[in-house]
């Protein structure tokens, strides 16, 4: 049988992410689950007028649930975007290059994971 386990979020030690321009909350990751469809699983926050600088995640899927805060996903060759706000869900395919940008008066926080494609 296998054990129910339980993480203690706020003991989870907050680290830089993106050149230091947020912090995450790494919760989860494939390594602590045996599980290597599991990139990451992890709170992030980030600050009006911060961002995640353009990048891609190769053959993963990455999901946002935004929990406070608006901002806007910038994304493709063209700098599309789509605005984001509380309660939302951001679903960003695989090798899609992206920067994520908060705006407005809070903090954003989002929870967020991604999944390994199996290779082909």
């Amino acid at each position: 049988m296998h054990k129910v386990k339980i993480f203690k979020v706020n003991t989870i030690k907050e680290e830089g992410t993106h050149d230091n321009a947020g912090l995450r909350r790494k919760l989860l990751d494939g390594m602590t689950l045996n599980n290597l469809n599991l990139d990451i699983f992890a709170i992030d926050y980030l600050e009006p007028g911060k961002y995640f600088d353009w990048h891609e995640h190769i053959d993963m899927d990455e999901f946002a649930l935004v929990l406070e805060g608006e901002g806007e996903v910038l994304y493709g060759d063209s700098g599309e975007k789509e605005v984001y706000k509380s309660g939302d869900v951001i679903v960003i395919p695989p090798n899609t290059y992206h920067r994520i940008e908060a705006y407005g008066g809070s903090l954003n926080r989002m929870i967020f994971f991604r999944i390994k494609h199996p290779p082909k």
